[in-house]
Protein backbone atom coordinates (compact mmCIF):
# COMPACT_ATOMS: atom_id res chain seq x y z
CA UNK A 1 0.00 0.00 0.00
CA UNK A 2 0.94 3.29 -0.52
CA UNK A 3 1.58 6.35 1.34
CA UNK A 4 0.23 9.31 -0.09
CA UNK A 5 0.34 12.88 1.82
CA UNK A 6 -3.13 15.10 1.30
CA UNK A 7 -2.14 18.88 1.69
CA UNK A 8 -3.20 22.23 0.23
CA UNK A 9 -0.96 21.92 -2.35
CA UNK A 10 -3.02 18.85 -4.07
CA UNK A 11 -6.23 19.79 -2.37
CA UNK A 12 -9.20 22.48 -2.58
CA UNK A 13 -11.06 22.73 0.38
CA UNK A 14 -15.09 24.18 0.12
CA UNK A 15 -15.98 25.63 2.92
CA UNK A 16 -19.16 26.48 1.97
CA UNK A 17 -20.08 23.20 1.15
CA UNK A 18 -17.75 21.00 3.36
CA UNK A 19 -16.53 19.29 0.69
CA UNK A 20 -12.49 18.19 0.21
CA UNK A 21 -11.23 17.58 -3.46
CA UNK A 22 -7.84 15.70 -3.68
CA UNK A 23 -5.93 15.95 -6.97
CA UNK A 24 -3.28 13.03 -7.99
CA UNK A 25 -3.37 13.59 -11.07
CA UNK A 26 -5.29 14.52 -14.34
CA UNK A 27 -8.95 13.18 -13.73
CA UNK A 28 -9.20 13.49 -17.48
CA UNK A 29 -10.23 10.01 -18.73
CA UNK A 30 -11.30 8.90 -14.95
CA UNK A 31 -14.08 7.10 -13.17
CA UNK A 32 -15.13 7.37 -9.48
CA UNK A 33 -16.51 4.86 -7.24
CA UNK A 34 -18.21 6.14 -4.07
CA UNK A 35 -16.28 3.52 -1.80
CA UNK A 36 -17.48 4.63 1.31
CA UNK A 37 -20.30 6.77 2.07
CA UNK A 38 -19.49 10.42 0.94
CA UNK A 39 -15.93 9.16 -0.53
CA UNK A 40 -16.03 8.73 -4.40
CA UNK A 41 -12.22 7.84 -5.34
CA UNK A 42 -11.41 8.66 -8.76
CA UNK A 43 -9.10 6.14 -11.06
CA UNK A 44 -7.64 6.38 -14.54
CA UNK A 45 -9.54 4.37 -17.13
CA UNK A 46 -6.45 2.58 -18.43
CA UNK A 47 -4.38 1.95 -15.49
CA UNK A 48 -6.92 1.92 -12.42
CA UNK A 49 -4.38 4.27 -10.00
CA UNK A 50 -6.03 6.19 -8.42
CA UNK A 51 -5.99 10.47 -9.29
CA UNK A 52 -8.23 12.30 -7.32
CA UNK A 53 -11.12 11.79 -4.51
CA UNK A 54 -14.14 13.98 -3.90
CA UNK A 55 -14.69 14.13 0.13
CA UNK A 56 -18.54 15.08 1.35
CA UNK A 57 -18.73 15.98 5.60
CA UNK A 58 -14.71 16.13 5.47
CA UNK A 59 -14.79 18.31 8.64
CA UNK A 60 -17.66 16.77 10.16
CA UNK A 61 -16.24 13.33 9.71
CA UNK A 62 -12.37 13.96 8.94
CA UNK A 63 -11.72 11.15 11.59
CA UNK A 64 -13.24 8.31 10.52
CA UNK A 65 -12.46 8.94 6.39
CA UNK A 66 -8.83 9.01 7.99
CA UNK A 67 -9.59 5.36 9.28
CA UNK A 68 -11.05 4.80 5.93
CA UNK A 69 -8.42 5.56 4.04
CA UNK A 70 -5.24 4.62 6.74
CA UNK A 71 -2.76 5.35 3.52
CA UNK A 72 -3.85 9.08 2.60
CA UNK A 73 -2.07 11.60 5.31
CA UNK A 74 -4.80 14.25 5.80
CA UNK A 75 -2.69 17.56 6.30
CA UNK A 76 -5.69 20.15 5.09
Amino acid sequence: MTHMKVSSINSKYDERHDVLHVFFGSLANAFSEEEFPGVYIYRNDDTDEVVGMTLMGYKERHRKIAQWLPQYEFNV
